[in-house]
């Protein structure tokens, strides 16, 4: 009985590593590389992460 409630907490540790590094290499692949960009006639705003900054344009 105990040899079997071990596999069974082996089991569902080693499920749960794999559905966490699944999920954490999705989160990852799935990360926007676009700029982030709001606007309308008379003005423009963008940010980006490299700079981490705010760009207003066409003002």
């Amino acid at each position: 009985m105990r040899k079997k409630i071990l596999i069974l907490i082996a089991f569902l540790i080693v499920l749960t590593s794999l559905v966490g590094i699944s999920y954490a290499s999705w989160l990852y692949k799935e990360s926007q590389n676009d700029f982030n960009t709001l606007g309308s006639k008379c003005f423009e705003i963008t940010m980006t992460k490299e700079t981490e900054a705010i760009t207003f344009s066409k003002v």
